[in-house]
């Protein structure tokens, strides 16, 4: 019984260290993204950007926290029932008082582009480095001089072009567009990317992109149902509890513990891609069958709710857990 009841305390210190270091992790990630060695980040960006940073992280953060309370489940079990229980309460209560809380405290996005504000109009900063050969897609701009969006003296090699060398008096940097125009507007070139420092290889890749992609989605439903009313809150993070707190039985399906870690990673991985799921077309129409109207906005959670309960009634009567503490 010991275990069960430390459960909520082992959650919620493990949540708020992963959510200073994904937070710490997102804003690094954001400052080498958009770092120009023209216009760097400022203290004044870190501190905008934080917050919309903290929101971004934190339901990544709340479901890291949970795969490690599982792991610690599967080799301390103490009481199943209330294990279930008080994992399920801790991370129901996480999601509902974090949202409301992140909503309250934590305004914007986590985006702003180096030396704005969050709130402030999202527009492209100058990347071209006075002095030096600044290597884009197309071409390689040289700009003799450079202030704020003001290009002095440039020299320009563009193979696409003819003539490839070009040498321009005086040009501008476009924010709006991310171009630099010269010639008074006569010839064009495109900077891409925006920011020529920001090597590609930092990108995400296919499983990573698709990850959280999946999850700023489900933050996004979780936001949208907060906004629409408390019940539709409730059944969004209650069903999204239910069924990450329901994977708890893969850690004690088989005798090797290496491959009940995958499967829970798995499940994990599953509930994000099963929410995807829900919300297209076809699984709309198949809710709409068995689902009432008013709760259409938070159906993909009532089936997600409904995989849970399903699962913990096979892990109870299929699943046999360790011995207690």
């Amino acid at each position: 019984m010991k275990d069960s009841l430390l459960l909520p305390v082992v959650f919620l210190l493990l949540l708020i260290l992963c959510f200073a270091l994904f937070s710490l992790g997102y804003l690094m990630y954001l400052w080498v993204t958009q770092y120009v060695p023209s216009n760097p980040p400022s203290v004044q960006w870190a501190l905008g950007a934080a917050p919309g940073a903290m929101r971004a992280v934190f339901v990544p953060s709340t479901f890291v926290a949970l795969f490690v309370v599982i792991m610690r489940v599967a080799r301390k079990p103490g009481v199943p029932f209330f294990s279930y229980l008080f994992a399920l309460a801790s991370v129901a209560a996480v999601f509902y008082f974090g949202l409301i809380g992140a909503a309250r405290f934590l305004p914007g996005t986590g985006d702003a582009p180096p030396g704005t504000s969050p709130v402030e109009e999202t527009r492209a900063y100058n990347p071209l480095v006075a002095g030096h050969f600044n290597l884009i897609e197309k071409a390689t701009i040289y700009p003799g001089t450079v202030t704020g969006d003001s290009l002095g003296p440039t020299f320009i090699v563009d193979p696409s072009s003819r003539p490839a060398f070009t040498a321009e008096r005086e040009g501008v940097f476009d924010p709006k567009t991310g171009n630099a125009v010269f010639a008074d507007g006569k010839k064009t070139v495109p900077i891409h990317p925006v920011n020529p420092n920001f090597a590609p290889e930092l990108a995400p890749r296919n499983f990573l992109a698709s990850l959280f992609g999946d999850m700023t989605s489900m933050s996004s439903f979780l936001e949208t149902a907060r906004g629409r009313s408390r019940v539709d809150f409730l059944i969004a993070l209650g069903g999204m509890a239910l069924f990450s707190v329901a994977c708890m039985g893969l850690a004690w399906i088989t005798r090797w513990p290496l491959m009940n870690v995958v499967l829970v990673a798995i499940s994990f991985r599953g509930l994000f891609w099963l929410f995807t799921l829900f919300t297209n077309t076809v699984a709309t129409d198949a809710f709409a069958l068995v689902v009432p109207k008013r709760f259409m906005p938070v159906a993909p959670a009532i089936g997600l709710a409904a995989l849970g309960v399903i699962f913990i009634l096979w892990t109870i009567f299929f699943i046999r857990p360790p011995a207690r503490d």
